[in-house]
């Protein structure tokens, strides 16, 4: 049995030896130990900002580690701000890859020299990517008779912006790899590029060939930066019109109808009547009523608009679903009182 005295004894000297555990500091040689003085940790901090000066939010950096297949990631904050920090080891090498990513943006890439307790500041400029959309590639046909005869063309159409500004967009082109062909877009307005072909200037001189190909836009934009869009094909050509019925040659007054005969199609469609109107002195006929989206069981529309006296010319067209047109003549009367 343990005397009282004994235990008194055996109490004070655990407490002497746990006090003396606990404060006793232990070896901080390991360099992965923030608390370590031997410690190797460095630093990397900078901006990511577009060409424009503007602050690029949650951009991928990475620094990446060759020699050990390593990567450290870390994202740019609201102000374009990041800090990258990693510890050095002499099985890094004395250089490493930098990247900086971000959708929308190429990609940004980087050998940089690493070393032990080493600051360094990077800032970096993306070049935003231009982004597509409204695309479109649609055919016309229109009858033009008796002269030059029936006319078929094509319509490549295309939205683009660059968050760097439009003077950082070199060229666009359509491109056709199976046809060898390829042709340059023109601004048309509000970032908007466009360019209508006709049927004798494509390939083999025919429209048709364009069908089921893959047609891609294209942008040219500095420095050297080329972004290509997703396929685009021509879905459909559209080849008969219904006939004007009235008037045509007719002399009519104001308050009259349009009519024309009842088409039939194998796909949906809208119809638009257009009217002119033509100057003695002047030959270009100048359009002066206009209204689109006629059902297709329609035959007529009611032409509401006050008309002066003289001669006018009218067509009526049929749109599809993906923009192509087939046009009427355009067809002579008169307005008298």
């Amino acid at each position: 049995m343990v005397s009282k005295k004994s235990a008194v004894w055996f109490a004070v000297v655990i407490f002497i030896l746990c006090n003396f555990i606990l404060t006793c500091s232990p070896e901080r040689d390991n360099p992965y130990d923030i608390n370590s003085p031997n410690k190797k940790q460095s630093q990397i901090i900078g901006r990511v900002m577009t060409k424009v000066g503007n602050p690029i939010k949650s951009a991928q950096v990475s620094l990446i580690f060759q020699n050990i297949g390593k990567t450290i990631i870390v994202s740019s904050d609201s102000n374009g701000n990041y800090d990258l920090r990693y510890y050095y080891d002499i099985e890094q090498g004395d250089s490493a890859q930098i990247s900086v990513t971000k959708s929308n943006y190429a990609d940004y890439l980087q050998i940089i020299k690493i070393g032990i307790n080493q600051f360094d500041t990077f800032n970096f400029l993306l070049n935003a990517l231009p982004q597509f959309s409204a695309e479109s590639i649609t055919s016309q046909y229109e009858q033009l008779r008796p002269f030059p005869g029936d006319i078929f063309s094509v319509t490549f159409s295309v939205h683009v912006i660059d968050a760097d500004g439009p003077g950082d967009i070199d060229s666009i082109v359509v491109s056709v790899p199976s046809l060898y062909y390829s042709i340059a877009l023109n601004y048309d307005y509000n970032n908007n590029y466009k360019r209508t072909i006709q049927a004798e200037y494509l390939p083999g001189a025919n429209l048709e060939n364009l069908i089921g190909k893959d047609c891609y836009f294209i942008v040219y934009s500095k420095p050297d930066q080329q972004t290509i869009s997703a396929p685009y094909q021509l879905t459909r050509i559209i080849y008969n019109v219904p006939e004007q019925v009235y008037p045509v040659e007719d002399t009519v007054s104001n308050n009259f109808n349009c009519v024309w005969s009842y088409f039939n199609a194998y796909f949906p469609f809208t119809y638009e009547v257009e009217v002119f109107y033509l100057s003695e002195i002047n030959p270009v006929p100048i359009s002066v009523f206009d209204t689109t989206g006629i059902v297709s069981s329609d035959t007529s529309i009611f032409v509401h608009k006050y008309l002066a006296n003289g001669r006018y010319l009218w067509q009526v067209s049929l749109k599809d679903n993906f923009g192509n047109i087939g046009k009427s003549n355009r067809i002579l009367f008169y307005i008298r009182p």
